[in-house]
């Protein structure tokens, strides 16, 4: 009985050091990117929601083009891009195509762009 509660133990442990480590790789490439970053407006191309075999919602996403900015690009502007970006339900929900966002992303990684207001 005594190593069965040890077995638990451990497992319990090391689930909740996996989600920790999962966590503070997630805020590193999160500083990473606000630091590295390109930044620019961006206009809403396209709201998707994917929706699971359950019926419920699973993920939310925008399509974005980046705009220029005169007054903050300093002649890093990145001839329109088109980023994708993964975002909550709640932001979802407060933008409609055609409005204005702030985004940061890698010039690399355009699948991957992160809304500045969710993030800082």
């Amino acid at each position: 009985m005594e190593k069965n509660k040890r077995s638990i133990l451990i497992g319990i442990g090391f689930i909740g050091a996996s989600l920790a480590v999962v966590f503070l790789i997630d805020y590193f490439q999160t500083k990473s990117l606000l630091k590295n970053g390109l930044r620019c407006n961006a206009v809403i191309m396209g709201r998707y929601y994917e929706v699971s075999s359950k019926g419920d919602t699973s993920s939310y996403s925008m399509r974005l083009r980046c705009v220029p900015d005169t007054s903050t690009s300093k002649g890093k502007f990145t001839n329109g891009d088109l980023v994708n970006a993964y975002v909550k339900k709640e932001t979802f929900y407060n933008y409609g195509e055609g409005s204005i966002v702030k985004v940061v992303y890698n010039s690399d990684d355009l699948n991957h762009a992160k809304l500045i207001e969710e993030i800082e």
